[in-house]
């Protein structure tokens, strides 16, 4: 009886690799799309973004060796436009005091 299965058992897992092996031949091949990276500005300092409120951030310089040392911008968010608005600017090296 175990003669007869061997046989059997063979050619069932011979249909199955072809099998497997036609599925692989002829899958449709996997394609990945990228999108171009979207042009970014990246300033020469270093500065620190804050959120003041739902629609208002605080941006200030923090590199001391920067001419843009200690500037702080508020800018509020307008929806209709979809941009910032310059609401308030403030130099904080008039009150600062260096350690």
């Amino acid at each position: 009886m175990k003669i007869k299965i061997t046989p059997l058992l063979l050619t069932i897992n011979a249909i199955l690799l072809v099998f497997i092996l036609l599925l692989l031949v002829f899958k449709e091949p996997i394609s990945v799309t990228t999108e171009p990276a979207q042009e970014s500005y990246v300033p020469n300092s270093s500065y620190e973004v804050a959120q003041l409120s739902e629609n208002i951030i605080a941006i200030v310089s923090t590199d001391y060796y920067s001419a843009d040392f200690g500037e702080l911008i508020a800018l509020e968010f307008d929806p209709d436009t979809d941009t910032f608005n310059v609401i308030s600017n403030f130099d904080i090296r008039d009150n600062w005091v260096p350690n």
